[in-house]
């Protein structure tokens, strides 16, 4: 059996979301991230945590009408870092 990060029903709004962190963001250092999904990309900026602490990212977007296997990827621009790469399992539940 496949290990998924998320899983989610066919043709439905869903959010996904990546806990940012290491170094310091405020707003003379933001961060960007950028989620890549299904060769759409959702751009969250402005994302600021203290030194040493994180802050949770999400994005809404919609799955596909079918069943299928896709890989969501998080970019984390401007310092910090996040798990990158998220498979997901989109299916009639």
């Amino acid at each position: 059996m496949d290990e998924f990060d998320y899983e989610y029903r066919v043709d439905t709004d869903v959010i996904t979301s990546v806990e940012v962190s290491g170094g310091k963001s405020d707003p003379d250092n933001p961060v960007t991230v950028q989620f890549v999904i299904e060769g759409s990309t959702y751009t969250v900026s402005n994302v600021y945590y203290p030194d040493g602490d994180s802050q949770l990212v999400w994005v809404k977007w919609h799955t596909h009408d079918e069943h299928c296997v896709c890989t969501i990827q998080a970019r984390v621009l401007g310092g910090g870092t996040a798990n990158s790469t998220l498979p997901a399992n989109i299916t009639n539940l």
